[in-house]
């Protein structure tokens, strides 16, 4: 199962590579200087929207895997432990604080991606 989930940040870091490519790109090859009006047609277009979801949520998949990986490899009874043992009998917690950290962040940017950019609000 490692290796799936190895694959898959790895295909969330190209959709996001080529989101930020299309924009730079875009930036440079359209004259947004001369008018507002254009970026804010490119931005609000359709495909725009949907491209910006994709790469949004591939944004918090390939964060929130890295996040894990941070937590399997640092949060542990043995690495915890191996600083002072104390905080290894607490790993627990502290993996239950990080995940809870996590899952608040995500919330709030599903929030702000649901009210504020998709329904405009």
């Amino acid at each position: 199962m490692g290796t799936f989930f190895w694959y898959f940040q790895r295909c969330t870091a190209v959709i996001i590579l080529v989101y930020v490519l299309f924009i730079l790109f875009s930036y440079m090859a359209k004259p947004w200087g001369i008018d507002y009006s254009l970026w804010y047609a490119d931005i609000s277009s359709l495909p725009m929207k949907i491209f910006t979801i994709i790469f949004f949520i591939s944004s918090i998949l390939h964060g929130i895997q890295g996040l894990r990986d941070v937590e399997d490899d640092y949060f542990t009874e043995r690495t915890l432990g191996f600083i002072s043992e104390t905080l290894g009998a607490y790993a627990l917690v502290f993996r239950i604080i990080f995940r809870f950290f996590i899952a608040l962040v995500v919330i709030v940017l599903t929030y702000i991606l649901v009210f504020k950019y998709l329904l405009g609000g």
